[in-house]
């Protein structure tokens, strides 16, 4: 039996629920509904009440909209001069928006990390075999969704599930320009440019993630360029970080 014939038996022997994961389709849906059903996961964990909410994830918004920094003393000790951006959505749904709205707009927004790691995974995953194309990057996404550490904060205010939305991002564009970097005109340098930028983004809004940002432009150098292609990228990509 040839190996097509082998893979052919295989896909007949597997169950329907193996052979629609192994589907576009089933890669579209999982696209929209793992999002949504994260945002009522965050509804059904109730309340945030992180000890950092209630030191600066709620004052530090309201005293930058309200000129606050220079009136006030530290009532948050160093936390009190964190970049406030990254808390400001919450803040101001918390302020306007009913809480179970709010609970799900923020469970719903981490779990567009689902999304990108389905598409880190279907780039590097590229090879295949054809029983497999859809669905093994789907299960792959799914494992790395639902690990103790992330789910522990879904939907809370501590940051680093909305911030791994900007450094799962930034790789997936490098990933995407992966072959286009070997090139030497000019627009092989927006690729490190932009996930240089997103994961730079990453770090202004908070900057204990900046492991990140020296663990990719290290990667970087791994590409299979000549010496001169890999530093390119790399610099190229730390310009954009540091913008």
């Amino acid at each position: 039996m040839t190996t097509t014939e082998q893979s052919a038996c295989r896909a007949t022997q597997r169950t329907p629920l193996a052979l629609y994961l192994n589907s576009p389709q089933a890669t579209a849906l999982a696209r929209v509904l793992v999002p949504l059903l994260f945002g009522l996961y965050s509804v059904f964990l109730g309340a945030d009440s992180n000890w950092d909410l209630t030191n600066y994830h709620l004052y530090n918004p309201f005293a930058w909209l309200n000129g606050r920094l220079q009136f006030d003393l530290a009532p948050a000790g160093m936390q009190s001069y964190f970049n406030p951006l990254l808390d400001l959505p919450f803040y101001w749904m918390t302020t306007h928006v009913p809480p179970r709205l709010t609970g799900f707009a923020m469970g719903a927004l981490h779990g567009l990390n689902f999304v990108f790691l389905l598409g880190i995974a279907q780039r590097l995953l590229r090879d295949l075999a054809a029983e497999n194309r859809y669905r093994i990057p789907l299960l792959l996404a799914l494992a790395g969704s639902i690990t103790p550490c992330f789910l522990s904060q879904v939907g809370n205010s501590m940051g680093d599930n909305a911030t791994a939305l900007f450094v799962l991002s930034g790789l997936l564009v490098l990933l995407q320009g992966w072959d286009a970097m070997k090139s030497a005109g000019a627009h092989a340098a927006l690729f490190p440019l932009a996930g240089g930028l997103l994961v730079g983004m990453d770090i202004g809004a908070k900057p204990t993630t900046a492991c990140f940002a020296v663990g990719i432009c290290i990667a970087l150098l791994s590409h299979p360029g000549h010496w001169l292609v890999r530093v390119r990228i790399s610099f190229a990509f730390g310009i954009g970080v540091l913008a």
